[in-house]
């Protein structure tokens, strides 16, 4: 088996505006092997990926499709066919398994709008990733990737992975307090509107009223408070395909099921959520209305928006509230909660 290959795994629903830049990054990066599980797929996301080579496509793969299946999968297939992260945490456990059989060494289970970077600042080149993960201790089996969440600086983008070079800085006790806090809230109290305006007093607090900004329905005028990120704080896991049989795997990263997971934080990852405005309604407009779609009260809302405002109304509501103006931009950078990280565009241009 080679000690320097990886591949990568997509679970996606109706992703062609983004899907070929993706897959296109991803080879000019040295991948492997792309596994995509189309999950309800109403687009030309399939056409699109069978125009690739080294891409391996299936719809989401049922729990009996795996013959021996660990006691975890059992354990959540009764969720399979309301829940997408159930079925994506099944495709990508049957995903490395393919890997493993295929001679691929590590596997990273992300989403299209997220790309896989070594280090922040270096420059990078066909063979970056490879060599990252060919200095990886023998005895890691699992790579935590902090994520870096792209900064929506214009209405319109055509590809987001040149045209996109702004990032939220990540805080990282400020980040552990926030987790901290929300998590003791949580026992105490349900609302999620109520745990959101906690985590938007801790982030206030940490960066003196300047950032985060308060959020507004342009409909109702009601207040949506909102932290530091418009995503997810935490990380992303690429895993060695063959420890992902022993474990079990759970969105985010893989968790000991079992067998001891030996796991080292390095790399990190860049999500480009958001990036302009069409791109997030079509986004959200796809999410169902349930409570704890991603454990966050802005993101509830703004799906919310997306599904059943008008175009023009979510527009309104992007440019005020989720679009970084220069002059704004120009703070936060001075400030250090933002910054630049262009070696992605690099490798592009």
């Amino acid at each position: 088996m080679s000690t320097d290959s990886f591949a990568i795994t997509y679970t996606v629903k109706n992703e062609e505006r983004l899907l070929p830049a993706a897959i296109s990054l991803a080879i000019r990066m040295g991948v492997a092997r792309i596994y995509i599980f189309f999950d309800g797929t109403t687009d030309r996301s399939r056409e699109i990926a069978a125009g690739f080579d080294d891409v391996v496509t299936s719809n989401s793969i049922s729990p009996g499709e795996i013959t021996e299946r660990p006691g975890w999968i059992d354990q959540i297939s009764p969720r399979w066919a309301e829940n997408m992260d159930v079925r994506k945490r099944i495709n990508t456990y049957y995903s490395a398994l393919r890997a493993a059989n295929d001679g691929i060494e590590w596997i990273l289970c992300i989403d299209p709008d997220e790309v896989l970077v070594p280090q922040l600042d270096a420059h990078l080149r066909r063979e970056s990733i490879n060599e990252f993960l060919a200095a990886v201790p023998p005895e890691t089996d699992q790579i935590l990737l902090p994520n870096f969440e792209v900064v929506p600086r214009k209405r319109s983008v055509t590809n987001p992975f040149l045209e996109c070079t702004t990032f939220f800085n990540r805080f990282a006790l400020t980040d552990y307090v926030s987790r901290g806090a929300r998590f003791i809230f949580r026992k105490a109290v349900q609302d999620r509107k109520a745990q959101a305006w906690l985590n938007y007093w801790i982030y206030s607090l940490r960066f003196l009223g300047q950032h985060p900004i308060l959020m507004t329905d342009p409909e109702t005028g009601s207040t949506i408070p909102r932290g530091h990120y418009l995503g997810y704080s935490n990380h992303k896991a690429m895993v060695r395909t063959t420890a992902a049989a022993a474990h079990a795997f759970d969105i985010h990263r893989w968790q000991s099921y079992g067998m001891p997971l030996r796991s080292k934080r390095c790399g990190a990852l860049l999500h480009y959520d958001l990036f302009d405005c069409d791109y997030a309604r079509d986004k959200f407009a796809q999410r169902p209305p349930i409570n704890s779609f991603n454990g966050e009260y802005h993101r509830n809302e703004i799906a919310r928006l997306a599904r059943d405002s008008t175009p023009d109304v979510f527009e309104r509501f992007f440019e005020e509230n989720i679009l970084v103006q220069p002059r704004t931009a120009a703070r936060l950078a001075e400030r250090g909660i933002i910054r630049t990280i262009g070696n992605v565009a690099s490798v592009i241009a």
